[in-house]
């Protein structure tokens, strides 16, 4: 990429940071704060397994919340399940019961260690995948990502079109 294009790119973010950081609609209310705390405590518990990298916790707009850990067979890498299929799952269900409940706000934390499962740091937030932020498209499109805009504790929501901007770079897809 040019300097130019990543010095644009970084202006955008910027710009969508402030934005962020200064509209309502993208505070943290307290169910959101809720949903991170919840989230926070599930990667926290299942931590030990080492095979869980990923925790999160939904808020549906009915205010009820739905947790979800990630799953990765150890024998078959290629098999894995993302923390937030359950949550996603729910929200498919009820919609195709005539009773939506999308997902309003999805907070995701990875478990802060490498891939050989040795403690590299904090649990932290983090961005959902490609192939679930497709699936929340569909089912939830208002969906807003709970996320650290700069690593330094500044939590925002934001829009699905924006994770672009704002992933962590250890997240991939099934990782």
């Amino acid at each position: 990429m040019s300097k130019h294009l990543a010095d644009y790119w970084q202006r955008v973010k910027d710009e969508l940071t402030v934005m962020f950081l200064t509209e309502p609609r993208f505070q943290l209310t307290a169910d959101d704060h809720e949903a991170v705390r919840q989230a926070r405590e599930m990667i926290r518990q299942v931590y030990g397994y080492k095979a869980c990298h990923y925790a999160c916790c939904a808020l549906y707009a009915s205010g009820e919340f739905k947790c979800g850990t990630h799953i990765c067979c150890r024998r078959m890498h290629e098999f894995s399940v993302c923390a937030e299929h359950r949550p996603i799952e729910r929200a498919h269900y009820r919609q195709q019961k005539g009773d939506p409940d999308p997902i309003v706000t999805l907070a995701t934390f990875h478990g802060g260690h490498d891939t050989n499962g040795q403690k590299s740091g904090e649990p932290y937030l983090a961005s959902p995948c490609e192939k679930c932020l497709r699936l929340l498209e569909q089912v939830s499109p208002d969906c807003l990502i709970v996320i650290d805009l700069d690593g330094q504790g500044r939590l925002a929501k934001i829009p699905l079109e924006a994770v672009e901007f704002f992933r962590h770079p250890r997240r991939h897809n099934g990782e």
